[in-house]
């Protein structure tokens, strides 16, 4: 996980590989990062900021 801005905005960049990838039929590397807004930050019981994420979700 990596905090990255881009024009101003906070996003967490994740990589996710694809199964092609992790069998070895794609090269390593090749699927692209998922990028998710961060729309705040909570204190964990710790005391360490903890991001919060503007996923929404589905309702079925």
């Amino acid at each position: 996980m990596k905090i990255i801005e881009i024009n101003g905005k906070e996003y967490i960049e994740e990589r996710f590989p694809s199964v092609a990838e992790v069998m070895g039929l794609a090269p390593k590397g090749s699927t692209l990062p998922q990028l998710f807004p961060i729309v705040g930050y909570a204190e964990s019981p710790s005391g360490k900021l903890v991001p919060m994420l503007g996923i929404k979700m589905r309702e079925e």
